[in-house]
């Protein structure tokens, strides 16, 4: 695992510099060019630098840090998601060979491409639920002012927001991809800032962009795994004191665009965060209500014939994911708060006006 994590470190991390590995292996000295010392040989200097823990027995070794004095997210932390995230920069590039192979041309995006759009302090993030419906024209033209970004099947919606991006599935069912550059296809007007998840892209999933092969916006990103509480902090404080939030390239966050948006919206500066139609209480959508006037031989949506109650299911945590909202509560401690950055909500229906203030619309 160190080998990988040196070697993300070295391609994707400026201004960081590895001075040398940490092994109780007496007969290691050099590795990968790099001074071996033992933990009681190595002399920290804790206000300069840190320790990546690069092993599979994280728990042993945090025990002996921790009896050495050094705290556990802050002198020290574990790195095993930085040998996932070289996985993940090298099957971007992967696919990119293989898109390129059916004659696509792909683009990369990085943080100043975005910036170019940047127009406002305040960022509304665009989801797809019902709450949306509740919006005057006065609120629309509000948002306007602002910027905006909007994911999915946001798109289907007559507003037009400064980016947009949607995301390609890591398996099963591709009808979700395909209707969604479908309908991308269908606006002349619209903007397609990046797709998310390129990595996962299979044969022909792109087939309804062939009048568009030499526009594919994609980007490298790294993925940040939110299985638990400690993990999260662990992943959120490391890659912010890499500077990953910095880089050119992107912080992605699981379980779906919203948490990457998010993360986009602290690397563009934004200092307020407004998300609209961010439900979460249900799986009902703006363009399943009936009052929505949409054109449906020009769009393809989702019909949800039985509005299932309950959450949504990025909100239910999973073995390997917790929920939205409980994310989000990490990333606001994390990241938001200590940088001055304010997350709204936008609607009281909303399942996270519970744990955020709820904006307050200065329509006068």
């Amino acid at each position: 695992m160190g080998k990988r994590v040196l070697k993300y470190l070295r391609t994707y991390i400026q201004d960081c510099e590895v001075v040398c590995f940490i092994d109780q292996d007496e007969n290691k000295r050099i590795f990968e060019g790099l001074p071996v010392f033992s933990i009681d040989e190595f002399n920290f200097r804790k206000s300069e630098e840190i320790l990546i823990v690069t092993s599979q027995y994280y728990d042993s070794i945090k025990e002996n840090l921790l009896n050495k004095g050094l705290k556990e997210n802050e002198n020290f932390f574990y790195g095993e998601f930085l040998y996932y995230a070289l996985e993940d920069m090298e099957a971007v590039d992967d696919a990119q060979e293989r898109l390129e192979k059916e004659g696509f041309t792909c683009s990369y995006i990085n943080k100043d491409t975005l910036l170019k759009k940047k127009m406002s302090e305040k960022l509304f993030i665009m989801g797809s639920g019902s709450s949306i419906n509740e919006y005057t024209p006065d609120i629309w033209n509000y948002i306007k002012e602002n910027d905006s970004w909007g994911f999915n099947y946001f798109l289907v919606h007559p507003f037009i927001p400064t980016y947009y991006s949607f995301e390609v599935p890591n398996k099963g069912d591709r009808t979700v991809l395909s209707n969604l550059i479908f309908n991308y296809m269908a606006r002349d007007d619209y903007p397609l800032d990046y797709i998310k998840d390129v990595r996962y892209v299979e044969k022909n999933d792109f087939r309804f962009f062939e009048n568009k092969k030499e526009s594919i916006p994609i980007v490298k990103d790294t993925s940040l795994y939110f299985k638990n509480r400690v993990e999260s902090i662990n992943q959120l404080k490391l890659i912010e004191i890499l500077g990953g939030l910095d880089e050119e390239f992107f912080v992605r966050g699981r379980p779906g665009s919203l948490i990457s948006i998010v993360l986009n919206g602290i690397k563009l500066g934004y200092k307020e965060i407004i998300l609209c139609g961010v439900d979460l209480n249900n799986s009902d959508n703006f363009y399943n209500n009936p009052n929505f006037k949409i054109d449906l031989e020009k769009y393809r949506i989702p019909i949800n014939n039985k509005i299932k109650k309950g959450f949504h299911i990025t909100q239910t945590p999973t073995p390997d994911c917790l929920g939205t909202s409980e994310i989000l509560g990490i990333i606001d401690e994390i990241l938001l708060k200590p940088r001055g950055i304010k997350l709204y909500i936008a609607s009281s229906t909303s399942l996270l006006s519970r744990d955020f203030e709820i904006y307050n619309w200065d329509l006068t």
